[in-house]
């Protein structure tokens, strides 16, 4: 199964709650006793917050992983000679680094959900963010009266309508890719722009609301990258930057519209969905397994994928794709995805501007 619009951040770092400019250097000289790995930096840096002014926190950089910052936290709290708390930043965005508690939802209470009468595949507080394919629950009167498709059928024109993406996509050498993340229950709200031409990659990210730091990734065809923001400039190991700043394209962001006629035509799990329900405006698929995509949801209009239903260990996630329009060189995309775990929308994508034809100034690739 493809990458499900999984983010990595251009850095994954340590901050430490904020201090003031002598507890940050005496706390910088805890941490380096402790944090002895090769490519982990300590530091101090300074920090603006509003109706506060500038603070203090101690920063550690230089994980590959996040799994790696974690280690780290917890390393620092069995060391018991550092009493101050680090919080996990990825992205520019604050989040916890101790585990949460996975969801209690099961599959068969989605099930339950989804065969209720009038099910409403986009959250009605969310309706006005795509007029286009509002689900109207009038549209419910019809559906005797429709005959419905087989599985296969559905299967064959979603393959059809997203065949043109797939294939135009693997043309594409050059994007500026803008979109909005926003992550309502953190508050937080990031502006993204990539660009790629060729083998030289840049993000900026700048943070529109949330605690954060702005900041500017670019690897080059050629040479070491760098990642700059407000504090300082530093040099990163190409090859590591090139797969972070890859999971912030277009390619892996719309990666579902992208690959699943790819996945439909190798078979797998899709051959075992059945029909359960004739949503209104939408035909949704469901599986019986207990992980992976347990249902799938497509627009009865155009054939485009609206919702897949995932299932993991110990999660179930459902996207949403919307406000479909033309993009010049690709075909029709979704210019609004949702994430929503446990009927609360966690994170929102919201693509501002996508252009794959125009070519971009290599000046933008080079050193400040």
């Amino acid at each position: 199964m493809w990458w499900l619009i999984g983010l990595a951040a251009a850095e994954i770092m340590l901050l430490s709650t904020p201090v003031s400019k002598e507890e940050g250097q005496s706390l910088k000289k805890q941490c380096e006793e402790v944090v002895t790995e090769n490519g982990i930096d300590v530091d101090t840096a300074r920090y603006f917050v509003s109706g506060r002014g500038y603070v203090y926190r101690v920063s550690i950089e230089g994980f590959e992983t996040i799994e790696e910052a974690k280690e780290t936290v917890q390393s620092l709290d069995d060391d018991g000679t550092v009493d101050t708390e680090f919080v996990l930043v990825v992205d520019g965005r604050e989040i916890s680094a101790k585990p949460k508690k996975p969801l209690e939802e099961t599959v068969e209470k989605l099930r339950e959900r989804l065969v209720r009468e009038a099910v409403d595949p986009i959250p009605p507080q969310h309706k006005d963010l795509s007029p286009k394919v509002e689900h109207k629950v009038a549209n419910k009167k019809k559906k005797n009266a429709r005959l419905a498709p087989t599985v296969q059928d559905v299967l064959l024109h979603v393959v059809d309508a997203h065949q043109e993406i797939t294939t135009n996509w693997q043309e594409v050498q050059t994007e500026s890719f803008r979109f909005l993340r926003e992550r309502p229950q953190e508050g937080s709200i990031i502006q993204h722009h990539y660009y790629r031409s060729a083998d030289n990659m840049r993000l900026d990210i700048i943070i529109q609301k949330g605690e954060g730091v702005n900041s500017t990734t670019v690897v080059p065809d050629e040479g070491e990258g760098w990642v700059s923001s407000e504090q300082k400039k530093v040099s990163r190991n190409a090859i590591r930057t090139r797969e972070l700043l890859a999971r912030f394209s277009s390619r892996n962001i719309l990666s579902v519209p992208f690959t699943i006629a790819q996945e439909i035509e190798k078979g797998a799990y899709w051959d075992r969905m059945t029909l359960i329900a004739d949503d209104g405006d939408v035909w949704t698929l469901t599986r019986a397994e207990e992980n992976g995509i347990v249902s799938a949801s497509f627009y009865q209009d155009s054939w485009l994928v609206a919702s897949l239903v995932v299932q993991d260990t110990d999660r179930m996630m459902e996207y949403e794709f919307a406000d479909y329009r033309v993009v010049e060189g690709l075909g029709m995309i979704p210019h609004s995805i949702q994430i929503i775990q446990g009927d609360i929308l966690v994170e929102a994508l919201y693509i501002d501007s996508l252009n794959v034809s125009d070519e971009i100034s290599e000046s933008i690739f080079e050193g400040e």
